[in-house]
């Protein structure tokens, strides 16, 4: 967990109000965006490579916006790492990062 802030849900893949899981988080937004977790750049500079998304909802704890919540851009690694399951784009949570394969989510549809 990060400083003032709690985890309050299973961190989940973001794809936007339209469900389109094919962009990475700028695209989404329109601006540049790191993880909050690690700070890691969250725009692919390899072209072919898109780095996904995840969401995850935290309850601020401390501060003049105690009890409110904000939802903060996660990299896949820290998704996974607070270890209480990841929503995917399918609906379905899965514990590792590995049990999910978008390439067979995406054959299926």
């Amino acid at each position: 967990m990060k400083g003032k802030n709690t985890l309050r849900d299973k961190p989940f893949r973001c794809g936007g109000l339209f469900k389109d899981y094919s962009k990475e988080i700028h695209e989404i937004t329109g601006c540049e965006q790191k993880c909050w977790c690690c700070g890691r750049d969250m725009k692919s500079h390899v072209p072919e490579i898109k780095i996904m998304p995840y969401t995850a909802t935290f309850r601020i704890s401390k501060g003049k916006n105690k009890g409110l919540f904000a939802f903060r851009a996660l990299c896949r690694q820290c998704a996974y790492r607070y270890g209480r399951g990841v929503v995917e784009c399918d609906g379905n949570t899965y514990m590792e990062p590995d049990e999910f394969s978008e390439k067979k989510w995406k054959e299926e549809q």
